[in-house]
């Protein structure tokens, strides 16, 4: 079975994440999204998350009309801080017959070069990489690798730091699906 793996913070999941999963089950190049929050990314180990359960719950609201996705916690099983590669090697011992790919954005890949293992990340798994405002991505990698792809469509002018700064603002809480504004609100979460 052919797995996007879709790894993030989501702290919190708006519509720009919505609409990426949405994208790639509509391009058929996936059975399934597995959708990670990531306990704790390296990259934030000094930033205040909100908690993981939290967090999966919102996933949960968001996703919960698209079949082929799966909200994992295939992370809380392992190490933290969370490393990709090996939440990757875990992942091919324990389901041996699926092929992997990850799915990340330009922001993400610009840095992958500080990732643990990126050079083996980059040579053993596909990699779909979605726009982020205002980040071009390097070309010239993309070129080298046949295992890169760039997913197209638009950009999506919001990220969930955005929606935490400014949760009191209308503008903010129309990137959110009705179900996580609600599930938001009604936990004074950003606030």
């Amino acid at each position: 079975m052919k797995i996007g793996l879709f790894f993030g913070t989501f702290d919190p999941v708006h519509l720009g994440h919505y609409k990426i999963v949405k994208n790639l089950i509509r391009s058929k190049n996936f059975n399934k999204i597995w959708v990670i929050p990531t306990p704790l990314s390296p990259f934030k180990k000094n930033n205040i998350i909100t908690s993981f359960q939290h967090r999966k719950l919102m996933l949960n609201k968001a996703f919960s009309d698209l079949n082929n996705v799966l909200i994992s916690d295939i992370e809380l099983k392992l190490r933290q801080p969370n490393y990709t590669i090996e939440t990757l090697i875990y992942l091919q011992k324990t389901y041996p017959n699926n092929k992997y790919s990850l799915i990340i954005g330009s922001d993400n890949f610009n840095k992958i070069h500080l990732w643990k293992d990126s050079k083996k990340i980059i040579k053993n798994y596909p990699i779909y990489i979605y726009p982020r405002e205002g980040l071009s991505i390097n070309d010239s990698v993309i070129k080298l690798n046949s295992k890169i792809k760039l997913i197209s469509m638009d950009t999506i002018p919001i990220s969930s730091s955005d929606i935490r700064l400014n949760i009191s603002s209308k503008k903010a809480l129309n990137y959110l699906k009705p179900s996580v504004k609600e599930y938001i609100l009604s936990n004074n979460l950003y606030i």
